[in-house]
This record gives structure tokens, C-alpha cells and sequence, in this order.
């Protein structure tokens, strides 16, 4: 009797105990989860998310802030975005995002057992010499330990001409000097604002007046936002740092309407060249890849076609393109009387005209073949080329493109091709994308001319 007495009694204590090591335990477990900001399921992701946006705070809300949540095992999104009210650019904002989502998820796929998530927050604004401007920010964590651990932020921005909407380079809508000043008000700002020990080392080099620096801003009306990738000024704890220049201090460098185009003297360029068009189905859409790559070209057109496809004449003109002469019926003008050339130039120069309202800046003789005869008739500039694709006899895109991108530098050439042919247009949708990725600049043949060869192309002299 006396010993279940004692295993009673036992009991007696060590219950209590264990009731009171359990609690703890939950206690701690409680406090752990709820002191962690890992998430476990939607709702905890959104909570996340709005606590990662409120502490970076890049744009503010408004009306017409909308944010989504997509909650996943491997990669979880918040969006955050003011709408711009310009379809174009609302487009181009929902395939960066959906672009930079797909490239995320495809990293932390391969994870296993590690959540990861990346807040975006964009935001758009329009300035009075009719722009508007899209930044792209994100923050990108990972989960370790428990705990979510930021590994990055970032943010990219795009300038559109409201009007065209098309995206434009910082030299279209700020003059070209606009570094300088900001390489001069934003050292004095940082230096003003920030003690010596909270800047990082070498970070004058990110100030400096050079063509990598300063490309990344917003436009609010005459304002400038400036924006400075982690860990350049300041710390990477720091992410991104921001600094507003206000109206009165841009207002000499913010150009009054956007420059239809820039062309940068000192850096690579070639003139892509095109003959016997206008092309029908092959120019629609070496137009098209023009227009999708804001580049252009010199269309050499027969005046016999002209009519047939004025509208297709009068796209390429208002897309930039320099628009020549290629004769009537493309004759061989140097087995022709003086008469019957000048009529070969001239109908076809009425139906350019009749197309575009304005004459061809330029003339091509048709098989390249001219005399001083034919030259002093056609009274313009008469234009060679010096690279020929032979993408009339060759008729294959790839091999055009191969043959082009293997022939050496490119720079100030004038590139001889043909809006007919289907291969043709095959090539130039290669052609182009590569020839910006090489960083040329495609350009008319008058500009060809004034920026390499530094003079006003002359009539009755040929270039080449």
C-alpha cells in the first residue's frame, strides 16, 4: 500500500511538470511563428507582401493603385501598379512583369524545399513635353531558415513619346548635355545629405557626366526622378536610393517635345538600303520589324509600283524611312535617250510625291548602271552601296543574314537589299534585333552621309 502511494504521489509531480514544459514549448513554437515573417499559405504571404511594400515605399498609392497576390510553393508574386491610361504602355508593363515572373519561377524551380517571392511595384507619370514615363521595381527574397532574406532589389525605367508611343532613349526627350548638370547637383546633394562614412567607396564613379550614368529616371511634369541601383552611392542594405530633381533646375535640359530621333556621332552606324519596292507582303513586314526596333532604312522605290501601294509608301515615310528614286519600270538607263530617262526620274518622282507629299531625297540608277548623263538628270544624290547581300539570287533569309553579320565592321556602310522578296524580309528580322544587340544604329543614307562623310549629300555625286 505504502508504494502506490509513493507512485501516486509521483504522478502527482510530474503531470504538472509536463503540462508545464508543453506549454512553454507551444509558447515558444507560438512565438517563433509569429515573430518570423515566413508565410504558410495566402493570406500570410499577403500580409508579407504589403509589409515589404509599405517599408520600401519607392511610389505612393492612389486611386488608381491596384495590387495582385499569386501565392505558390516555389514562387509567390504581389503586384503592385498604377495604371498609366495609355493601352501601349500598359501592354508593355504587362509583359515586363509577366517576363520578369517567368524568369523568376524558372530560377526557383529547381529549389527544392525553399519558398521565394518578388514584390514588384511600378508606377507611371506623364511630363509636359509629352512623355510618359514607367519604372519597373522589385524586391526579390528567399526563404532561409524560417525566415524570408532579401537578396536583391531593382528597378528599371522606360520613357514612351505619348504621341508615337513608342519607347525613346533619354536623348530624345533630355538635351544632350543633361548629364553634366546632374553629375554636378547630385554629387553636392549626396555630399549635403550624407556623412563621408555612409557612402560607399568609389561612389563618384556613379556620378560621373559618362553615357552609362543617368539613364535610369521618371518625368512628373517638369520634375526628374533619378534613380541609383543597391549598393552603388550607398550600402546594399540601402537598396535602391532615389533622388527628385525639381522643374527649375532641369528646365535648360528637359527638351520642349520629343525628338522624332537621336543619332550618336560617335558610335557605330550603317544604312540598310532597299530597292524595287514598294514589296507588298515581304515590305509589310520588314516595316514592321523596323517599327518594332525603332530602327529605319532608305526604301529605293519603282515608280510603276507606286500606285498599287501608296499606303505601304506612306508608312515607311512616317516611320522615318529616307525615301528614293528607282526609276519607272526599273530600266537600264544608260542604253536610253536623254528624254526617256528624265521621264523614268520624274513619273516616278510625281508618284512618291502623290504618295508621301514630298519628293525623293535620293536616287538609285536601276542595275546600279549611271553615266554623267544620267546623273545630271536625275538631279539628287546618286546612291551605290558598299555591300552587296545578293539576296535576290540567294533567296534565303539565314544565309543573307550569315553572309551580312560574317562580312567585318558594318560601320558607315551602305547595305544594298531587296523589299520583293519574302527571304529578304526573313533576313531583315534577323538582321535588325542583331544589329542593335552589336550596338550599331541604323540610319538613313543622308544621315550616313552627313555623319560619316561630314557633308549635305550633293546632288549628281555618287556615294557608296
Amino acid at each position: 500500500m505504502q508504494k502506490k502511494h509513493i507512485k501516486k504521489k509521483n504522478y502527482r509531480v510530474i503531470l504538472p511538470i509536463l503540462f508545464i514544459l508543453i506549454l512553454l514549448v507551444s509558447i515558444i513554437a507560438a512565438v517563433i511563428f509569429f515573430s518570423s515573417d515566413f508565410y504558410g499559405d495566402r493570406s500570410e504571404f499577403k500580409e508579407y507582401a504589403n509589409v515589404q511594400l509599405e517599408t520600401a515605399q519607392m511610389f505612393p498609392l492612389t486611386e488608381k493603385t491596384k495590387i495582385s497576390y499569386e501565392f505558390g510553393n516555389a514562387a509567390s508574386y504581389a503586384v503592385k501598379y498604377k495604371s498609366s491610361g495609355d493601352e501601349t504602355v500598359e501592354n508593355f508593363r504587362r509583359s515586363k512583369t509577366e517576363e520578369l515572373k517567368k524568369n523568376f519561377k524558372g530560377r526557383h524551380l529547381k529549389i527544392e524545399k525553399r519558398s521565394a517571392a518578388m514584390i514588384i511595384d511600378s508606377t507611371s507619370c506623364r511630363a509636359n513635353n509629352g512623355t510618359i514615363s514607367l519604372a519597373i521595381y522589385r524586391i526579390e527574397s528567399e526563404e532561409k531558415d524560417g525566415e524570408m532574406t532579401k537578396t536583391g532589389s531593382f528597378i528599371d525605367t522606360y520613357i514612351f513619346d505619348e504621341k508615337t508611343h513608342k519607347e525613346i532613349i533619354p536623348e530624345q526627350t533630355l538635351k544632350k548635355d543633361y548629364r553634366s548638370l546632374c553629375s554636378q547637383f547630385l554629387t553636392r546633394y549626396f555630399e549635403d545629405t550624407y556623412e563621408e562614412k555612409e557612402l560607399n567607396n568609389g561612389w563618384q564613379a556613379y556620378l560621373r557626366d559618362t553615357s552609362s550614368n543617368f539613364n535610369k529616371f521618371t518625368i512628373s511634369g517638369n520634375s526628374i526622378t533619378f534613380y541609383f541601383d543597391e549598393d552603388t552611392i550607398l550600402d546594399k542594405s540601402q537598396g535602391i536610393v532615389f533622388v527628385k530633381i525639381p522643374g527649375n533646375v532641369m528646365k535648360d535640359d528637359l527638351r520642349n517635345a520629343v525628338l522624332k530621333r537621336y543619332i550618336f556621332t560617335d558610335r557605330p552606324m550603317v544604312a540598310l538600303t532597299y530597292d524595287d519596292g514598294p514589296g507588298g507582303d515581304a515590305e509589310t513586314r520588314i516595316l514592321n520589324c523596323l517599327e518594332n526596333n525603332n530602327a529605319v532604312a532608305t526604301f529605293f522605290y519603282c515608280g510603276s509600283r507606286a500606285s498599287n501601294y501608296s499606303t505601304q509608301i506612306k508608312r515607311a515615310y512616317d516611320l522615318g524611312c529616307e525615301i528614293g528614286n528607282h526609276t519607272w519600270s526599273h530600266a537600264l538607263l544608260t542604253k536610253m535617250k536623254p528624254d526617256k530617262v528624265s521621264s523614268e526620274i520624274s513619273r516616278t518622282s510625281e508618284a512618291i510625291k502623290a504618295a508621301t507629299g514630298e519628293y525623293p531625297t535620293l536616287f538609285r540608277p536601276g542595275y546600279g548602271e549611271y553615266n554623267d548623263s544620267v546623273s545630271s538628270i536625275a538631279g539628287l544624290p546618286v546612291i551605290m552601296w558598299s555591300i552587296d547581300t545578293n539576296d535576290w539570287k540567294y533567296r534565303n533569309g539565314s544565309k543573307v543574314f550569315s553572309s551580312l553579320s560574317k562580312s567585318g565592321p558594318l560601320d558607315g556602310k551602305i547595305v544594298l537589299m531587296h523589299s520583293i522578296y519574302t527571304s529578304t524580309a526573313e533576313a531583315t528580322e534577323l538582321l535588325v534585333p542583331w544589329l542593335k544587340q552589336n550596338g550599331y544604329q541604323t540610319v538613313t543614307v543622308s544621315e550616313l552621309i552627313k555623319h560619316r562623310y561630314g557633308e549635305v549629300p550633293k546632288n549628281g555625286k555618287v556615294y557608296r
